[in-house]
């Protein structure tokens, strides 16, 4: 006995090491197994780090880990990741392990994040499936492309899942947080009856930056019967919550070879308008419990036939409540009378011959009633609609009775008398006698606080009276901050622009006593989250370059009696400003700035990338000073002028291309200048070129520099400016030639050329000198040329004092030789012999410059 025990145990124990040891003899096949059947679909890194096979914890099955596995796209979304998932969990039995086939019974997925995206080019970075060869018999196919893996699911889940889609180009992005689904049935049958439960934390799914559901929450239970061999999906019992909105479904769906036909039926027994209520995204919060709600609700639908690409299954969708009212406890007013009889149908099949009737949609805050209703039929071939606006809406009371996410209280009162039918036909082809708007909006008093705009605004009164032709604005008058706006004029076409191909043609007259840009315009960098989160890599954020959008055609007359554009002060601006193909023309457009005129046309091209601009200017004795350090593009030109006191007229024909702040791009520019200068005074001490020419020829009085008429040609091009030869200044009547260039990142390479006294030569000029009278050397003057180069703030000084010296040789040569020959000539005149005198005169001649270059 004792001996059959011991043979017992040593097999025990035998077979306990072999489930011990077995997992780790197959961890490294079955991986490279896995490995190989992902790398045989998959266009992109795929990557597990850790694989593990247990036989022990759920006995008599195997338990297969795969820990942190991640997919990583290639080019053009290179790095970027797909899918990660932190815990996949698969049971099979053993049997089924050490065979060639791998058979799952089991699995789960927990923790993962997938992030779906579409970028601009319309590419898809889940688009990553091979491309299947064409297979030419059964053989090849059972060879070559058959699985090793197959399934034999009895249970499964996913936990925790986080899921992120964008498409940059529609602008569309869904989020889900923490989605979990569970179910329950046997795939190895026919028939599977599958019990599943899914939840999602939160939902938000926007379009156009419009948040249509946001941090929505869903619930399912819903037992489905499945036909594992037509894949046809029965919906038996099941139940469905978005927030407070309960539905069930009733029905089939299933996929044949023309799309998916469906027989489907959905109500929401039970529900209050309080559900409904509770899907409008700024309505649900986490106080939503605790409001107050009154009204039944009655939503139902069905659908029923085939989904293609020509067909579409008819249905019927009502929602419908009668007389409800909502208070939230926290808010002093409620929100009450509201009636809602809403029908979308489809009698047909086709897409075209959907209906959407919003036949009522009443309510009323405080004591303020609004009615609205439209119709929306012919989607395809040529839309019809009509709606009718009638009430008021005042935006104080709205505030305080629907909790909007706003910093500020809304203000202001606006009155809706508005009815509108059209077909997209009768705009596309101008026929306004088939278009009937009529009506107006009028907004009184009305202060709008947003994102967009660094200040609140303020309407005081605006009025837009509607015609089957224009949009007729009346009596828009706005102040925001400082700046305050009036204008009055006409759009033409409206309709035709959004629903068409049509321009949109407008015409407006637009006045200001004030108008500070950046009351407008937000100095606060605006911080951009990414929709998809990456774990392995930052996204690139795309910045897309401002382009006016085509078919806009709109003319505005403007007289502004002050404009302020940072340090810049303009009076009396007044000019016409003209928006159409894609550009922004500028058409006699004056203004007083800077104690002188500027007057200026031309025109910003969007359609291009980079934008570009074409511009001729004219700028009429403007301050020196104030000019050259307050507009970037004076102290560009002469970054040394600012030390002129005086007044300057410019002429500028200017090109070039606009970075993505919309401001010139330096670098770009090419064209040409012409400028004038009357400088009274010099103040040195403004720049550093002047400075150290002070500093080295301190003999010069700057002040007595006459720049009084200075007249230069200017040339931009290859990220330079340059100057043709021109009288800078002339001192003691000596003119001062300047000529030169100097590029857009400082340096600068400049040649002075002017004559000075002799005597500021230094030494060696002294010595040569020393044979001329006191009255010649105080005389005497030579050319000198001065080099400017290297930085514009820190420059160098290099005066040629080897050609002024070589200049001063000159210059005694043909003193000495004037004496001696005046000398002789006296000589002979005494003798009275002058055949003898000019011998010798050269004689004499010859030994003087002998002697000078000996």
């Amino acid at each position: 006995m004792k001996k059959l025990i011991k043979i017992v145990s040593a097999l025990l124990l035998l077979s306990l090491a072999i489930l011990i040891i077995t997992p780790i003899l197959f961890k490294k096949q079955l991986k490279e197994t896995i490995l190989n059947e992902v790398n045989k679909t998959l266009n992109a890194d795929f990557y597990i780090d850790d694989v593990s096979i247990s036989f022990i914890s759920d006995f008599p099955k195997a338990s297969i880990v795969l820990e942190d596995i991640l997919i990583t796209n290639k080019e053009p979304f290179n790095g970027d990741t797909l899918v990660y998932f932190n815990n996949i969990q698969l049971e099979t039995s053993i049997g089924n392990l050490i065979s060639e086939k791998l058979t799952i019974d089991h699995f789960s997925v927990s923790n993962a994040i997938i992030n779906l995206r579409t970028n601009l080019d319309n590419i898809s970075n889940y688009d990553i499936m091979f491309v299947s060869e064409s297979v030419t018999t059964d053989e090849t196919t059972n060879s070559d492309s058959s699985s090793d893996i197959s399934l034999h699911i009895e249970d499964y889940s996913f936990n925790n899942i986080q899921f992120n889609y964008l498409d940059e180009k529609s602008l569309m992005s869904l989020q889900v947080k923490n989605f979990n689904h569970k179910g329950e049935g046997t795939f190895s049958i026919q028939d599977v009856l599958l019990n599943t439960y899914s939840s999602i934390e939160s939902i938000t799914f926007s379009s156009e930056n419009i948040d249509y559901i946001k941090n929505a929450k869903i619930l399912w239970d819903a037992d489905l019967n499945v036909n594992l061999n037509t894949l046809k999906v029965e919906f038996q019992e099941n139940l469905a919550q978005l927030n407070d909105l309960k539905l069930s479904f009733h029905g089939f769906v299933q996929p044949i070879d023309t799309g998916i036909e469906m027989d489907i039926n959905l109500d929401s027994e039970g529900s209050k308008f309080k559900s409904l209520l509770s899907l409008i995204p700024s309505a649900y919060s986490s106080d939503f419990e605790s409001v107050e709600a009154d009204g039944a609700l009655n939503f139902s639908g069905k659908a029923s036939g085939l989904y293609s690409d020509s067909t579409i299954p008819k249905f019927d969708v009502n929602i419908n409540t009668n007389n409800a009212s909502f208070h939230y406890p926290d808010l002093p007013k409620a929100i009450s009378n509201i009636y809602i009889d809403t029908n979308i149908s489809n009698t047909t099949g086709l897409l075209d011959d959907t209906v959407v009737s919003v036949n009522r949609f009443d309510l009323k805050i405080d004591k303020d009633d609004f009615k609205a209703s439209s119709y929306l039929s012919n989607l395809t071939t040529n839309p019809h609609v009509k709606a009718k606006l009638k009430g008021t809406i005042n935006l104080n009371n709205l505030t305080k009775a629907y909790p909007l996410d706003l910093e500020e209280e809304l203000e202001g009162i606006v009155n809706f008398d508005l009815q509108s039918e059209f077909t997209q036909n009768a705009i596309e082809q101008e026929l306004y006698e088939n278009i009937k708007n009529s009506g107006n909006i009028t907004v009184k008093n009305m202060t709008v606080q947003t994102d967009m705009l660094p200040n609140p605004i303020t309407i005081n009164n605006a009025t837009l009276k509607f015609t089957p032709k224009d949009i007729i604005l009346e009596n828009f008058d706005v102040k925001t901050a400082s700046s305050d706006l009036t204008a009055n004029g006409t759009l033409t076409n409206l309709l035709g622009f959004v629903f068409g191909n049509k321009a949109l043609k407008g015409n407006f007259v637009v006045k200001s006593n004030n108008f500070n840009v950046f009351d407008f315009l937000s100095q606060t960098e605006v911080e951009i989250e990414e929709t998809v989160k990456d774990i392995s890599k930052t996204d690139t954020t795309q910045i897309e370059e401002i382009t006016i959008p085509k078919n806009i055609d709109i003319t505005t007359s403007l007289h502004a009696k002050k404009v302020t554009y940072d340090n810049i002060d303009l009076t009396d601006m007044q000019g016409v400003i003209r928006i159409h193909e894609q550009k922004v023309v500028f058409q006699k457009t004056t203004a007083a700035m800077l104690g002188g005129t500027i007057s200026f046309s031309g025109n910003v091209d969007t359609e291009p990338t980079p934008s570009i601009f074409d511009f001729s200017m004219s700028l009429n004795e403007l301050d020196i000073v104030q000019s050259f350090s307050t507009l970037e593009l004076f102290s560009s030109i002469a970054p040394f002028a600012k030390a002129f006191n005086g007044k300057v007229t410019t002429s500028l024909d200017l090109k070039g291309n606009l970075d993505s702040e919309f401001l010139p791009d330096m670098n770009s520019l090419t064209g040409n200048g012409f400028s004038k200068l009357q400088v009274i005074e010099i103040d040195t001490e403004q720049s550093n070129a002047l400075s150290l020419l002070e500093e080295n020829f301190n003999f010069v009085d700057f002040q007595k520099l006459d720049m009084e008429k200075i007249e230069t040609t200017i040339k931009f091009e290859n990220s330079s400016i340059s100057f043709q030869p021109f009288k800078i200044a002339s001192y003691d009547g000596i003119p001062i030639q300047m000529e030169g260039s100097h590029s857009f990142d400082n340096k600068m390479n400049y040649n002075l050329s002017t004559e000075i006294p002799v005597k500021f030569l230094g030494k060696e000029a002294t010595n040569l000198l020393s044979g001329l009278s006191e009255e010649e050397v105080d005389n005497m003057r030579v050319p000198i040329k001065i080099n400017l180069n290297g930085d514009i703030t820190k420059p160098n000084i290099v005066p040629d004092y080897s050609s002024a010296l070589k200049a001063v040789y000159g210059k005694v040569i043909e003193s000495q030789k004037n004496k001696l020959l005046n000398s002789l000539f006296k000589e002979s005149e005494k003798d009275g012999d002058s055949s003898n005198t000019e011998n010798s005169i050269k004689e004499t001649a010859k030994d003087l410059l002998k002697g000078l270059f000996n």
